[in-house]
């Protein structure tokens, strides 16, 4: 059985995180716009999840170039999203999406 080894940043493309991610969010009653690029956002979310670095060390320039942002943005729709269950409704969608490839022959529970 080989092990293929990806970067994981890679399974967060544009378009995935479009597809899988974005339609779970939630947005606002009224017409839902943002000055920010939500797909960025959610990259720089998972790359804070994935290392995590302080809020503020964040590498901003690297994903928004042009545009003027900080950290307390980004904190703003992880905090925003987590409250109002989200995260929650993206991970049941992405286990619903992925159940067949699942394994669950063997299964370790710690508790």
């Amino acid at each position: 059985m080989a092990i293929q080894i990806t970067n994981n940043l890679e399974l967060f493309s544009k378009d995935k995180i479009e597809q899988w991610i974005l339609t779970h969010l939630s947005k606002g009653k009224r017409v839902f716009s943002t000055r920010y690029n939500l797909v960025k956002i959610i990259q720089l979310i998972v790359k804070r999840l994935k290392t995590g670095c302080q809020w503020r060390e964040l590498s901003l320039k690297e994903y928004f170039d042009k545009e003027k942002t900080c950290w307390q943005s980004i904190y703003y729709y992880f905090n925003k999203w987590s409250k109002d269950g989200s995260f929650r409704k993206v991970w049941i969608g992405l286990l619903l999406l992925n159940k067949r490839k699942l394994d669950m022959s063997s299964l370790q529970l710690d508790g």
